[in-house]
C-alpha cells in the first residue's frame, strides 16, 4: 500500500494533493509514479537563495486509487 492510499484509508480523505519544485524532476517523477497528476503550475511561489521558483501541484483522488491505482 502506497502512502497515498494509507492516508486516505486511514483518515477517510477523498484526495491527497502535493508540491514540488518545478526543476525537482527526481520529485514529480515519484508523485507521477504514484499515479498521481500534475494539477497546477504555480509561477514564482516560492523564494530560494534570492530567486523566485515555480511550484508544481500533483494530486490523486481516492476514486482514482480505487479504480486504477498503483499496488
Amino acid at each position: 500500500m502506497t502512502q497515498g492510499n494509507w492516508a486516505i484509508a486511514a483518515y477517510g480523505l477523498d484526495r491527497v494533493h502535493a508540491g514540488c519544485d518545478s526543476e525537482n524532476i527526481g520529485s514529480y517523477r515519484v508523485m507521477e509514479k504514484l499515479g498521481m497528476r500534475r494539477e497546477a503550475l504555480l509561477r514564482q511561489l516560492r523564494l530560494l537563495r534570492g530567486a523566485r521558483r515555480d511550484e508544481l501541484v500533483y494530486g490523486i483522488l481516492a476514486s482514482e486509487l480505487s479504480q486504477t491505482g498503483p499496488a
